[in-house]
């Protein structure tokens, strides 16, 4: 049996760290000898176990519940939008580059085809061409 009360304020602290697994191998050892003298310091180690126990029981239990909510809601969401992921990763960057194709060939097309002025302008070239050439024809021959 423990003489005074004041030794065994140390030692129910060692057991709250015995029981989170904060102490050394020498302090645990130095535990377990009071323990073996002391009846009511080994009922309150029992109590501190048996607390212990139960958090590491309730803290699973919420993980496991988290953990089954977050599933079922991830599921869910995806069922839900699955035509929408195809539509964002699939469908929507390949009519893009459609899109871009197409104007790129109608810009194209319009650049080939010469409009009304420039015909104009290449009629008058090739006048003003012939005009040059019968002129120096006309200077060479005279």
């Amino acid at each position: 049996m423990c003489l005074t009360n004041m030794g065994c304020k140390k030692y129910r602290i060692m057991m709250s760290q015995h029981v989170d697994n904060e102490l050394g191998p020498a302090q645990a050892a130095e535990l377990f000898r009071h323990i073996d003298t002391c009846g009511s310091c080994a009922k309150e180690l029992v109590y501190y176990k048996n607390i212990g126990r139960l958090l590491d029981l309730k803290e699973q239990k919420l993980i496991d519940e988290f953990f089954e909510t977050r599933l079922y809601s991830t599921i869910e969401y995806r069922e839900k939008y699955k035509i929408g992921y195809f539509l964002v990763r699939k469908f929507i960057p390949g009519l893009v580059i459609l899109i871009f194709l197409v104007i790129g060939a109608i810009n194209l097309t319009k650049n080939n085809k010469p409009d009304n002025l420039s015909n104009e302008m290449l009629v008058e070239e090739q006048q003003a061409i012939d005009s040059f050439d019968n002129e120096i024809l006309e200077i060479y021959y005279n």
